[in-house]
């Protein structure tokens, strides 16, 4: 069992170092010769096996595995986990463009949060933002802004500084949107103050290039006016 646990921390590695294919190749390797898996190992490798294969665009045998994930993790009564199996097969749909799925995905999984979990808050507040960007992809404007307020109040309640950042930045992009670049730049300049507080923050650059963009045709009008 040791040498079992050895290989998906190997397989895990792998995967986080962009080595996709290596990692579907020992996920595989792993499934198919250790029988006897132990039912959080079983979980395990299902879930980073659909990492590593949606990496790879082998889409198809990514969803079963998050399937087969969700049945075990709701058979087991590992609703986090559960949880988690049910994000990622709406963001596979939304990713596919195919909405309606991906909105029923999301709702079941905001369903299951909601069952009596404690320290849910950075779940919904994930959700939330799945949701806003969903709506935000079907055009449907006032809704995207509905759900990402939701998402900035949970991950504030549940102080997760990212996904808060990751929420007002997606809140100040609407507004740039509206033309309403003053209430963008205050909102891009929250998410930044947000995202600084967690180290691990990769937008950080993308926001401040963006934010620097914004404030310099700012200026410009302002010149020549």
């Amino acid at each position: 069992m040791a040498r079992v646990e050895d290989s998906l921390e190997q397989a895990k590695t792998l995967l986080r170092e962009g080595k996709y294919r290596e990692a579907c190749e020992l996920f595989s390797e792993i499934r198919q010769s250790a029988k006897n898996l132990r039912p959080d190992q079983n979980e395990d490798l299902l879930y980073h096996y659909a990492m590593a294969l949606k990496a790879i665009d082998r889409r198809g045998l990514a969803e079963k595995c998050l399937r087969d994930l969700y049945h075990i993790a709701h058979d087991r009564e590992r609703r986090e986990l559960e949880c988690q199996a049910v994000h990622e097969l709406g963001t596979m749909a939304l990713e596919e463009n195919r909405y309606s799925e991906a909105i029923k995905l999301y709702r079941e999984e905001l369903t299951l949060w909601y069952s009596g979990m404690d320290h849910y808050f950075a779940g919904l507040a994930l959700n939330y933002i799945a949701q806003g960007n969903c709506c935000l992809a079907m055009g449907h404007t006032p809704e995207a802004q509905m759900y990402l307020k939701h998402a900035v109040t949970f991950a504030q309640t549940g102080q997760d500084a990212r996904l808060k950042g990751r929420a007002l930045a997606i809140l100040a992009d609407l507004q740039l949107r509206d033309g309403k670049r003053k209430e963008a730049m205050k909102l891009l300049r929250q998410a930044l103050s947000s995202l600084r507080q967690d180290a691990s923050s990769e937008e950080i650059p993308e926001i401040e290039k963006e934010l620097e963009k914004i404030e310099k045709e700012a200026n410009e009008n302002r010149t020549k006016s």
